[in-house]
């Protein structure tokens, strides 16, 4: 008989799953390609259009934070570095800066044929897609049966980082925006958090440990 037997019992092998980080350095390099696809795309449409050169550089400043970011995950060994998890945040607030530009919002618009997605518009969502990936990656195993720390909506959270970069724009100031005025953002995407929350996330920022998705489940005695 072919296999292996234990007491009697076929034992059937235990399927070789990939690492996290085999599976984010797959993202990456997946994203890289993406990039490449996307520069090419909207070079061929500004041929006759060309870009300013302050959205030429802001294009370009965008597309050198994903390399950096790309190349720091492509670099990882035995596991993911928390200095890896902080370029990914710093990706994530690159994006949403480059995607709150007035001249972003107008090139979007230019596409190669009608009825097509703007290479823009599918730049900024690949991004998005591989810092999803990412995290979904980081919290796909778990060796426990019971979490000792409960998930964070990251949904939640990342508006939250974007209701902390339009405060300082806005109010052109480095002082953190207090409690009521993030809620007031919030709402406006229809979502809220608790004046707790807003402490802990205030805190991990503080901290840099703002790319941990996870948080204590009740409050812990002093």
């Amino acid at each position: 008989m072919n296999g292996i037997y234990k007491s009697g019992v076929k034992v059937e092998p235990k399927e070789n799953l990939p690492s996290k980080v085999t599976l984010v350095k797959i993202f990456a390099s997946e994203f890289k390609k993406e990039i490449s696809q996307r520069i090419d795309e909207i070079q061929s449409i500004h041929q006759s259009i060309p870009l300013d050169s302050e959205m030429a550089f802001e294009l370009k400043v965008f597309v050198n934070d994903s390399f950096k970011c790309i190349n720091k995950v492509l670099s990882l060994k035995s596991g993911i570095s928390t200095q890896c998890k902080s370029h990914i945040d710093e990706l994530q607030r690159s994006l949403t800066n480059f995607k709150s530009s007035p001249r972003y919002a107008i090139n979007a618009n230019f596409k190669r044929e009608e009825g097509e997605e703007s290479p823009w518009v599918i730049l900024t969502n690949d991004c998005q897609h591989f810092i999803h990936q990412f995290w979904m990656t980081c919290d796909m195993f778990w060796a426990s049966k019971k979490l000792p720390f409960r998930p964070t909506d990251r949904a939640i959270k990342h508006e939250f980082l974007k209701a902390v970069i339009q405060y300082s724009a806005e109010f052109k100031t480095e002082k953190f925006p207090p409690y009521f005025w993030i809620l007031k953002y919030l709402k406006t995407t229809e979502k809220s958090i608790s004046e707790r929350t807003y402490r802990i996330w205030k805190t991990q920022m503080d901290e840099e440990t703002f790319h941990h998705y996870t948080q204590p489940k009740k409050r812990f005695r002093q």
